[in-house]
């Protein structure tokens, strides 16, 4: 998935065991909508900047900016 793709609020699962366990703890409520609801807008709100989303082969980072 891209990172357009997550911004949109499309949904995907890397792990499909690691999303069941957090679902069932109730650690997560709407699967793939944390970045679309959550982050972007929550970001936003602080410090008007958006996340830095890093991905490759085998990683996949997000940078949260102080200001």
């Amino acid at each position: 998935m891209s990172i357009d793709g997550m911004k949109s609020g499309a949904r995907y699962a890397r792990n499909q065991t690691l999303v069941n366990v957090m679902r069932d703890y109730r650690y997560v409520d709407a699967r793939g909508m944390g970045i679309h609801r959550k982050v972007l807008p929550s970001m936003l709100e602080h410090n008007g900047t958006e996340p830095e989303f890093v991905e490759d082969e085998y990683s996949f980072t997000v940078r949260l900016k102080k200001q």
